[in-house]
């Protein structure tokens, strides 16, 4: 999974980072503020600029760290949500991050 560049935020945790095919505001949860196409193959919703990363593996990103969401990221099954509308990695989500290089 591949980061990078990075907004300013601390040297610790960036305000914004491009996270594979998501670009995150490292906000309480999380929150997506653009995405690349390839993000689409990875979601059975569209992940939409507003959307909060709600759960990783059945539990709360919002009580989580930057490093437990990254890790999430790479080998959970994840949760979107905006305003009542959820959808979740599928189930090969990691491998294609993998596979696409990020």
């Amino acid at each position: 999974l591949t980061t990078g560049p990075a907004r300013p935020g601390t040297s610790d945790t960036p305000a914004l980072e491009w996270v594979g095919p998501l670009r995150l505001l490292w906000s309480k949860p999380p929150t997506i503020v653009d995405s690349l196409p390839q993000a689409g193959k990875l979601f059975d919703t569209r992940a939409s600029p507003g959307y909060t990363v709600h759960r990783i593996n059945g539990k709360s990103a919002e009580k989580m760290t930057r490093r437990q969401v990254l890790d999430g990221l790479k080998s959970g099954r994840v949760e979107l949500g905006d305003a009542g509308v959820r959808g979740q990695f599928r189930a090969s989500a990691a491998l294609l991050l993998a596979d696409a290089g990020f």
